[in-house]
């Protein structure tokens, strides 16, 4: 049988309410510790070889708020990437509707990459080429 004659009324007021700007992808985790480029129990680590780009950071930055998750930079002006290098900011935390997802850069080009648990490697990777493929 078909739709309730006052579902279908109400269609149109649905309609004529639905948001016009796209919903925010971001998920905040407030009690999620920062990511420092270790596993613990609250985070899952890959890391990558050297990429080959020195603007890993605020191109992982831009493609996460892109892709509708909010972004927090790792570090500060004073701050060390994880093996002593200086930088203005070490790395970048991504929190999105499918999860947080952090990066990092090692000195020699290389990348850590931090997935907030409970996740799998397969699931933090995917939320990675999601992210990527965003721009």
């Amino acid at each position: 049988m078909g739709l309730p004659v006052r579902a279908l009324l109400a269609l149109p007021w649905l309609v004529s309410c639905a948001p016009t700007e796209p919903r925010v992808r971001a998920l905040a985790l407030p009690d999620l510790p920062p990511f420092f480029g270790d596993e613990t129990e609250r985070w899952l680590v890959e890391e990558s070889g050297p990429v080959g780009r020195d603007d890993v950071l605020p191109a992982f930055e831009a493609s996460a708020k892109d892709y509708g998750c909010s972004t927090e930079k790792l570090g500060g002006e004073t701050s060390s990437n994880i093996y002593g290098e200086r930088r203005s900011y070490y790395g970048v935390t991504a929190s999105c509707y499918e999860g947080t997802i952090a990066l990092i850069t090692l000195v020699g080009g290389g990348v850590r990459i931090g997935c907030a648990k409970p996740t799998t490697m397969q699931a933090c990777n995917q939320l990675l080429r999601d992210i990527s493929e965003s721009r």
